[in-house]
């Protein structure tokens, strides 16, 4: 059977997503939320599609009008906060250049009053009692909701702090510049930090460790080693070569991701200061300002140690790619016969044999 076009599965809802009655509002958002789950909704936007994403007839093969409507619809909590994490679940299914742009479109309109509007509905003030969600997630909040009598108010909270945790780990970089720039009141600034330390950020560093162990083992490189911890906010990546190893450490702050994570060098083998700072730079960025995941970051970060290491050949004096005092790769080239060396091989050649020539070619270096 021929695939449905998105546009063709979601619009039939809009007549219900714009009724008179909460009530419908409310279940055609929660058949929203099953749509992309299903198999005959394909979300994938082509590169040619992309320049084109945030125009109308583009807007609306992904969100109808009715359900941007619903974003901005400051009377219905419930069906508002569920129109986001639907669009969200969509915004997952997109590609790297699409969710640039769909982000940076959220960050200048609607993302700053959802914000906003999250503060008066997260548990976030002294006193007030903590999530009450076992698993604080969309779907247990459903199952919560259809199980319980649970009040309006209550259950407004518990649906904005699993909304609030999914903004955290799919659009961190805007959620942080919210909170640095735009938030009002340093008074909510400060509660939502804490609020974040206390309950979000072990739950997005544990599903970071596990989401960075999944992915690294489909990866199957015995060279390539990561290991988080929760107590400490660490997450270690190790990239071995010939017995050296080659850290680099993510050090995450105590409300992560509304601070900035912190990128260390803990050993290094064969690569310069600028290249290293260079690869510094490339991480901080995804981290930073393109809603990377810690995941992203360091098999960034691996592939582009892959490329130093692609190709280069062991030294024809230690026979090693490494050399084990410098941690220096072979770079010296013999412009005869193209062979490259150690520089404190090569050196220690010349001073052994008196000569300033290949070892291998015997030409003039």
């Amino acid at each position: 059977a021929e695939l449905l076009p998105v546009s063709n599965v979601i619009a039939p809802l809009g007549a219900l997503l714009e009724a008179k009655a909460p009530a419908v509002r409310f279940e055609a958002t929660l058949l929203f939320l099953r749509l992309p789950q299903a198999e005959a909704v394909p979300l994938a936007v082509s590169e040619r599609d992309v320049s084109e994403l945030l125009s109308d007839a583009a807007m609306e093969q992904l969100f109808t009008p009715a359900l941007l409507s619903l974003m901005d619809q400051e009377c219905d909590v419930l069906a508002r906060l569920l129109a986001w994490v639907g669009c969200l679940r969509m915004y997952e299914r997109l590609d790297v250049s699409a969710k640039a742009r769909l982000g940076a479109h959220w960050k200048q309109r609607q993302l700053p009053s959802l914000l906003q509007a999250l503060l008066t509905l997260l548990p976030i003030e002294p006193g007030d009692p903590p999530p009450t969600l076992a698993h604080l997630t969309v779907d247990a909040w459903c199952r919560a909701r259809l199980a319980s009598s649970a009040t309006a108010a209550l259950a407004e909270s518990d649906l904005a702090v699993c909304l609030y945790l999914l903004l955290l780990r799919q659009l961190p970089a805007l959620v942080r510049h919210w909170w640095t720039h735009g938030i009002a009141g340093r008074g909510a600034s400060a509660n939502l930090a804490r609020f974040t330390e206390t309950h979000m950020s072990p739950l997005l560093l544990r599903q970071e460790v596990e989401s960075i162990s999944q992915r690294t083992e489909a990866v199957s490189d015995e060279n390539f080693k990561v290991r988080g911890s929760v107590a400490s906010r660490q997450i270690a990546a190790t990239y071995s070569c010939e017995g050296s190893a080659m850290q680099i450490v993510l050090q995450l702050s105590n409300c992560h991701p509304l601070r900035a994570v912190d990128v260390d060098c803990v050993q290094r083998v064969g690569v310069s200061d600028a290249r290293w700072k260079k690869w510094q730079r490339t991480i901080s960025t995804m981290l930073l300002a393109q809603n990377g995941s810690l995941t992203d970051a360091l098999l960034q970060w691996k592939s582009d140690v892959d490329k130093v290491f692609e190709g280069v050949e062991e030294c024809p004096i230690c026979y090693m790619i490494v050399h084990q005092a410098t941690r220096s790769l072979p770079r010296l080239e013999c412009k005869t016969c193209k062979n490259k060396f150690h520089a404190a091989c090569l050196y220690k050649w010349f001073n052994s044999s008196q000569k300033s020539t290949c070892p291998l070619c015997q030409s003039t270096f």
